[in-house]
């Protein structure tokens, strides 16, 4: 994931071994889903998004810790920093 930490509300590339049809789930600490993004297949036979760091109504989140989750993968941190 990268980049990490990331200014609220740019862009984060994410890169997995695996494809899920729910593609990238993002949550916040309390377990709340706060975002998600398809993933694509890359040229290497991993799989890539890209997320915007922004909700479902496209504010960009607060400042804070988050967690992104791919299928049954362990969770990946990602912090998002004021712009």
């Amino acid at each position: 994931m990268s980049p990490n930490p990331v200014p609220s509300g740019a862009s984060v590339s994410l890169v997995a071994d695996r494809n899920d049809p729910a593609g990238v789930l993002v949550y916040d600490l309390s377990g709340r889903l706060v975002g998600r993004a398809a993933l694509h297949a890359g040229g290497d036979g991993r799989y890539e998004a890209r997320w915007a760091t922004r909700d479902a109504r496209g504010a960009a989140l607060a400042p804070g810790v988050y967690f992104a989750r791919v299928g049954p993968a362990p969770a990946r941190r990602l912090v998002v920093v004021a712009p």
